[in-house]
């Protein structure tokens, strides 16, 4: 179950990364103190590119490969700690808790992207919290999250980190978290076929 939730949400995730998706295979699942850490071999491997810009300047290509990989392992490590996912009606106001440094205030999202938030958060935390470190808001639009945060002494690693929540979020349905797809339907939203409520695959 968890190995087939991984390879479906990358292969979305991954949908600039076209030419290395083939040779990516799960190798285990393996106990963690994260929780169950998907295992892999193959997928996209370079590092992100940076283009240089008329006038000066440089421009980022999109996040990297095997940043991807590594955040969809956290998510899900997250998501199935304590054996089948269960969403906390009270999700938001316990990362606030638990992740006092990183949110000042409970992420504003449906429960299925609680899962998200909080690897990342976590990952940040193993990285170094900025001591300048704070979010400013926490929303969806168009189907993915967004997270505007701000540091005087923030690193690219955590920007990275948070770029990579947001290209996970577009292939995790934010109402339970299983693997999802952006939807047609008044407004963009990123759900499973479950919960979808008959919205179409954009």
């Amino acid at each position: 179950m968890i190995d087939r939730e991984f390879m479906e949400i990358v292969r979305s995730a991954l949908r600039s990364h076209p030419d290395r998706i083939g040779d990516l295979r799960v190798t285990a699942v393996e106990p963690s103190p994260r929780g169950p850490m998907v295992r892999w071999t193959g997928g996209p491997e370079q590092p992100r590119s940076v283009e240089p810009v008329a006038g000066g300047g440089s421009f980022l290509g999109p996040v990297a490969g095997p940043l991807i990989l590594e955040g969809a392992a956290r998510f899900l490590a997250a998501r199935w700690r304590h054996g089948a996912p269960r969403i906390a009606k009270t999700w938001d106001r316990d990362l606030e808790v638990a992740h006092p440094q990183i949110f000042q205030f409970g992420p504003c999202s449906g429960g299925g992207w609680s899962w998200l938030w909080q690897s990342s958060a976590e990952w940040i935390e193993e990285r170094g919290v900025p001591q300048s470190f704070t979010t400013d808001d926490t929303k969806e639009k168009f189907g993915t999250l967004r997270w505007h945060y701000r540091a005087i002494d923030c690193t690219d690693a955590i920007d990275d980190i948070v770029e990579v929540a947001e290209a996970l979020s577009g292939a995790i349905c934010e109402g339970c978290g299983a693997p999802g797809y952006p939807r047609q339907g008044g407004w963009v939203k990123t759900y499973c076929d479950r919960c979808s409520n008959g919205r179409a695959r954009r």
